[in-house]
C-alpha cells in the first residue's frame, strides 16, 4: 500500500507530511461526538526520511470522528518503552490511555500540598 503522506517532487526530493498537532474534541455529555483532527505539515527529509531537512509550506486538516475508528487497529509496531504489541490496541483503547495519563498526572499535580500551576483552589 502506498503511503499518501509521502511524496517526492519534480527535483526526486522526499517529501513527507507530519501530524504535528493532534487534537482530540470530546464532550463527556455526548461522547459519541467525539473528534480527532490531525494537523499535517510538509517537511523535506533526506532519501531515507530518517532526518528532517526543511519545513514546506502547506497544513493540511483531516478530522475524524472517533466513533467512526474507535474498534480499528492499526499496523503500530511496537511501543518503543515495553516492547508491547501496538497494533493490539485500538483508538478506543488510546482514548482510554489518554483518560489514565490524565489523572495519574493531574493527581501528580494535584496531591495535598502541590500548588496549582494556573492559580486555581
Amino acid at each position: 500500500m502506498t503511503n499518501t503522506r509521502i511524496r517526492t517532487d519534480a527535483l526526486g526530493n522526499r517529501i513527507e507530511r507530519i501530524a504535528t498537532e493532534t487534537h482530540i474534541f470530546y464532550d463527556p455529555a455526548h461522547p459519541a461526538t467525539a473528534q480527532i483532527v490531525f494537523q499535517g505539515e510538509e517537511y523535506l527529509t533526506d532519501a531515507g526520511g530518517d532526518t528532517i531537512v526543511a519545513k514546506i509550506d502547506g497544513r493540511q486538516s483531516l478530522r475524524i470522528e472517533l466513533a467512526d475508528i474507535a474498534a480499528k487497529t492499526y499496523d503500530a509496531g511496537t511501543d518503543p518503552v515495553t516492547g508491547a504489541n501496538l497494533s493490539q490496541i485500538s483508538p478506543a483503547g488510546i482514548a482510554q490511555i489518554i483518560r489514565a495519563v490524565y489523572d495519574a498526572e493531574h493527581n501528580l499535580a494535584h496531591a495535598a500540598g502541590v500548588a496549582d500551576p494556573e492559580g486555581a483552589a
